[in-house]
């Protein structure tokens, strides 16, 4: 009897994977009226993630300093590359420093190398601590952990409260 539920619960986990893939190749949101039905123009959230990887691609081992995102914000940042993202009404936001928006690229940006192992023994933390018999929180987790490259879900008190009633 458990069977058909775990199939639709996997079936709607991995259509929240694959959405959420597909906004963070393209943008938050990406739905057109018109084919491919996804709008693939460079995005702010787009800009803020390619920022926050170049960040961390130029200090992998130790970051570039924790709360020291938008100082180097402009290092990183490619007027001819990103400006493209703010036309059509987000002109005041071209150049100006900006969060992350991923927990991912914020912490290896930030933290580098090391943020993704403090990241691991937190998510090992839970996994350890978990419900066996509780397959909806395994779902929670993989969409959690995918949901962490589109926004800093470590952030969000839902998401902390959340894993609490789940764990």
């Amino acid at each position: 009897p458990r069977r058909p539920l775990k199939i639709a619960g996997l079936g709607l986990v991995l259509l929240a994977v694959t959405l959420v893939i597909a906004s963070v190749a393209w943008r938050i949101i990406p739905v057109t009226r018109q084919w491919p039905f996804v709008d693939s123009r460079p995005s702010m959230y787009w800009v803020c993630h390619d920022v926050a990887w170049r960040a961390f691609r130029s200090e992998p081992l130790t970051g570039v300093g924790l709360e020291c995102f938008q100082d180097v914000w402009a290092t990183h940042y490619e007027p001819g590359r990103h400006d493209v993202a703010f036309v059509g009404g987000a002109e005041r936001y071209i150049g100006v420093p900006r969060d992350p928006h991923g927990t991912l690229q914020g912490y290896l940006a930030e933290a580098g190398l090391p943020a993704i192992g403090v990241l691991l023994a937190l998510a090992l933390l839970v996994w350890r601590h978990r419900d066996v018999d509780a397959p909806e929180l395994v779902a929670f987790l993989i969409v959690l952990l995918v949901a962490s490259l589109t926004t800093d879900v470590l952030t969000k008190r839902s998401a902390w409260a959340l894993i609490a009633l789940l764990s």
